[in-house]
C-alpha cells in the first residue's frame, strides 16, 4: 500500500493528489465488491429465478446431485437410525413440518447429529490444547462431554427453528390465500380447480403454502377425498390457523353449504383474531419494559442524580 501511494505521488507530482487517487481506487474497489455480493445474493433469493430453476428441474430427467452418494450410504442407515419406531415417527413428523419430506431426510438428520457429536469435541479439545497451557482431567472431561452434548442438541434446535420459521411464513400467507380462494370460488371454479389456481398464484410470494396446496391437489387427483387430503395437510403443518381453515372447509363440504360464504365468514373472524393478537402483544409492552427500566435506565439515572452528592460527601469526610 505504501509503495503504491509513493508511485502515485511520483506520477501525479503531489502528495495530496496521490492520496486522493488512492482513496478513489479503494472506494471503487469496495463499491464493486459490495455490488457483486449484492448481485449474487439477489440472484440466490430472487423468487422468479427460484421458480425458473424449479421448472427446469422438473423438466430435466437427470437425477439430482447426490443421489449416487445416498444410494452408496444406504447400508449405513441401520446403524444410524434409532430402533424405536415411535422415536423415528416423531422425528419424521418434525422433519415433514420443517418441509423435509425426502425419504433420506431422517437418516441424514441422525447422521448429522453423530457427526457433530464426534466433531465438536475434537474441535473444542484442539482449541483448548493450543490456548490453555494446563488443563486438569476434570476440565478435559467437562469440555468433552459439554461439546458432545452441544453437538447432539444443535440439530434439534435447528430443526425446531426451521419448523417455527416455516409455520410463521404459512401463517402470514393465510390472509392472501383466503382472499384468492374466495375470489376463485365466487368466479365459478370448483374446490379442486380453486386450490390448483391458488397454488399457482402463491408459488412466488408464498412457496411454502403453495407446496402444501399442490400436495393436496395431487392427492385429490389420485382419488383421495378432499376432506382427507386437507386433513393430511393439517397434520403436515401442525398450525392452529390451518386446522381452523381445514375444519371450516370440511364442514362446508360435508353439509353442502356455500364454501365461498363460509370462507368469507372465516376470513373476517381470522382478521379479528389477528387484530386481537396484535392488541394483546401491544398490551404486554408495558410489562416487558419494566425489566429494561430497572436493570438499565434506573442505575444510570441514580448515578447521574445521586453521584455528585456522593462525591461531595466523600470529599467532605475526607477533609475531617
Amino acid at each position: 500500500m505504501e509503495s503504491l501511494l509513493t508511485e502515485l505521488q511520483i506520477a501525479l507530482g503531489g502528495m495530496q493528489a496521490g492520496r486522493l487517487v488512492l482513496l478513489a481506487l479503494i472506494t471503487l474497489s469496495v463499491t464493486t465488491l459490495l455490488m457483486g455480493i449484492m448481485t449474487f445474493a439477489n440472484g440466490l433469493t430472487d423468487p422468479v429465478r427460484r421458480r425458473l430453476d424449479q421448472m427446469k428441474a422438473l423438466e430435466s430427467r437427470t437425477p439430482p446431485v447426490g443421489v449416487d452418494l445416498l444410494k452408496a450410504l444406504r447400508p449405513v442407515q441401520a446403524y444410524i437410525l434409532p430402533r424405536d419406531d415411535w422415536e423415528r415417527s416423531r422425528v419424521q413428523s418434525k422433519l415433514v413440518q420443517a418441509g423435509w419430506r425426502a425419504e433420506s431426510a431422517l437418516w441424514i438428520f441422525y447422521g448429522l447429529k453423530i457427526i457433530l457429536a464426534v466433531g465438536t469435541p475434537i474441535v473444542v479439545l484442539t482449541i483448548c490444547t493450543f490456548t490453555v497451557e494446563k488443563m486438569s482431567f476434570q476440565l478435559w472431561l467437562f469440555a468433552f462431554s459439554g461439546s458432545a452434548w452441544l453437538g447432539m442438541m444443535l440439530p434439534n434446535r435447528l430443526l425446531a427453528s426451521m419448523i417455527q420459521r416455516r409455520q410463521r411464513l404459512i401463517r402470514n400467507a393465510i390472509p392472501d390465500a383466503l382472499d384468492l380462494l374466495v375470489v376463485s370460488l365466487e368466479a365459478g371454479l370448483g374446490l379442486r380447480s380453486a386450490i390448483q389456481r391458488l397454488s399457482d398464484d402463491l408459488y412466488i410470494s408464498h412457496p411454502e403454502l403453495a407446496n402444501e396446496l399442490e400436495l393436496v391437489n395431487a392427492g385429490m387427483r389420485a382419488g383421495i377425498s378432499s376432506d382427507k387430503a386437507l386433513q393430511s395437510m393439517g397434520q403436515r403443518i401442525q398450525l392452529k390457523e390451518v386446522d381452523g381453515l381445514i375444519t371450516t372447509l370440511t364442514d362446508s363440504i360435508r353439509y353442502g353449504s356455500s364454501i365461498a360464504d363460509t370462507l368469507r365468514t372465516f376470513s373476517e373472524d381470522f382478521r379479528d383474531r389477528r387484530i386481537q393478537a396484535a392488541e394483546e402483544q401491544a398490551a404486554k409492552i408495558g410489562t416487558k419494559m419494566i425489566f429494561p427500566l430497572i436493570l438499565l435506565l434506573l442505575p444510570a439515572f441514580f448515578l447521574v442524580a445521586v453521584g455528585p452528592a456522593i462525591l461531595k460527601l466523600i470529599e467532605s469526610f475526607g477533609q475531617l
